[in-house]
């Protein structure tokens, strides 16, 4: 479950696609964000408590004038992908990526650093200046810094690049190349599809995409990134990818997938639509993480989303009821099953189905079986139920809902003797009989109900209050005197 990302009370969406190229740390309670401003030539910093709701603070970070020419650049190049990262000297770097072509003044360098210092705030970085490109292309985005070294992707046959940061990150960047280049081939182990260098003419060619995140985990180095399309330059799969290093970046382990089902990943509980791309992973300490990535929601905006707080989830909702929910031993009850979809909380709200191929199937409990007339009914458009006498399950199938609709599934059960009949339908895929839905996304939680069958209701025995009681006592106690009292004699 995710849901958007706000900045300044609105979501980060396709009409502000540039606020997307942002980057995330988490320092002493406080989430903070650098994204890219409207006309792609500076940079804005905002603040969030919560990690989902940004507020900017102030306008665009104040950069030196002219910083550009000094490095080759005949106009200002824009600025696109960032990173911030702290050194292993305590400083904080931003790092941003910038297109290379003839339209951007041919700068001959895609990253530069900045030095934001020991404060996370400072709005006035001061330029390092840019890191020398490596033999045969370009960088395709600074990933972090992790103790002396910087890590990136580069636009070669060797995918990953790390740079030695000697003799310190606050004077100059490296002059020379990237040592320790590694050809990432486990980077597309396991995912389908092979580096472009490898089979640059395979319908499964693929690059790293711009942005990814390398960050320290406990000793462990983890590497978090999507992949695109070589040939066509779209983002590929509704999945983000991680692999590990042991040894500082030497050697990578197999890609992982991060989501067991990117399918199954909801926008406040509507399917994703759209493949996911430009991955952070924020660490908060503790060994606990945020991550963050872009993908589109059910109303076709281009969103940065996140997991929500909570409490606050929302989704695909199964719930049941019996009516009545006590019968007596052998008696009959109706059993009603209700699907409910979320509202939209984007905009365009879709008006069609957005959960399709909706079903489950409903084992009743030892002792309860369908009515010998069952009375089944449905108003789940398309759906079909499927309820026989005597049986004892029944099953919902092909049903759609809309944002915001319900539909229900009703049958008449019957028990055999006394007791409590506990009925579920279960959340979990993988469990048999549970909701299924072509989006392949599970119900927020199980759906429970008990019918209780010949459970009669004890009357309360009065009681008395204590001055009653005390009362009673005295005459009691009155009466036993005078049994013993000799009678008289006449």
């Amino acid at each position: 479950m995710t849901t958007p990302v706000k900045l300044d009370t609105r979501v980060l969406a396709s009409a502000s696609w540039y606020e997307a190229l942002n980057t995330i740390v988490y320092e002493a309670g406080t989430y903070h964000m650098w994204y890219v401003n409207p006309d792609l030539t500076g940079v804005r910093h905002a603040t969030s408590s919560d990690g989902i709701n940004f507020t900017t603070l102030g306008g665009d970070l104040t950069l030196p004038a002219n910083w550009w020419t000094a490095y080759g650049a005949t106009v200002q190049p824009q600025i696109n992908y960032l990173r911030v990262s702290r050194d292993g000297g305590g400083n904080w770097i931003l790092m941003i990526w910038h297109p290379n072509g003839a339209n951007q003044g041919q700068f001959k360098y895609n990253t530069s650093l900045w030095l934001l210092g020991s404060n996370i705030a400072n709005t006035a970085p001061t330029l390092i200046g840019p890191l020398p490109i490596s033999p045969g292309g370009n960088h395709v985005g600074p990933f972090g810094i992790v103790g002396d070294h910087l890590y990136l992707g580069q636009d070669t046959a060797q995918a990953f690049g790390r740079y030695l940061l000697t003799p310190s990150t606050t004077s100059s960047p490296p002059t020379t190349w990237p040592t320790g280049m590694v050809e990432a081939a486990n980077a597309y182990a396991g995912t389908g599809l092979c580096s472009f260098a490898i089979c640059p003419g395979d319908p499964n060619s693929s690059y790293i995409h711009n942005y990814g995140r390398t960050l320290d985990q406990g000793g462990v180095l983890g590497t978090y990134y999507t992949l695109y399309n070589y040939n066509s330059w779209t983002r590929r799969s509704k999945q983000l990818w991680y692999m590990e290093s042991t040894d500082g970046g030497d050697t990578w382990g197999s890609a992982q997938p991060l989501f067991t089902d990117g399918n199954a990943v909801t926008v406040d509980g509507l399917p994703n639509a759209g493949n996911f791309s430009l991955p952070e992973v924020t660490a908060l300490g503790g060994g606990q993480y945020r991550t963050y990535f872009n993908t589109v929601d059910a109303c076709g905006n281009f969103v940065t989303v996140t997991a929500p707080l909570a409490g606050t989830q929302q989704g695909l909702t199964v719930t049941k009821g019996f009516s009545p929910s006590t019968v007596a031993p052998g008696g009959s009850s109706q059993l009603t099953v209700t699907l409910t979809a979320p509202a939209a909380t984007c905009a365009p709200a879709p008006t069609t189905p957005i959960y399709t191929g909706l079903g489950f199937t409903d084992t009743l409990p030892a002792g309860m079986t369908l009515a010998a007339a069952p009375a089944a009914s449905t108003t789940c458009a398309g759906a079909t139920l499927a309820a026989t006498g005597g049986a004892d399950s029944f099953s919902l199938s092909g049903a759609s809902l809309a944002p915001g609709a319900s539909c229900t599934a009703t049958v008449t059960v019957a028990v055999a003797g006394a007791g409590t009949f506990h009925n579920v339908i279960s959340a979990s895929m993988g469990q048999p009989g549970a909701v299924t839905n072509d989006q392949a996304v599970p119900a927020l939680a199980d759906a429970v109900a008990n019918l209780q069958a010949g459970i009669a209701r004890v009357a309360p025995v009065p009681t008395l209050g204590e001055a009653a009681l005390m009362a009673m006592g005295l005459l009691l106690g009155a009466m036993g005197l005078r049994r013993l009292r000799p009678a008289r004699r006449s």
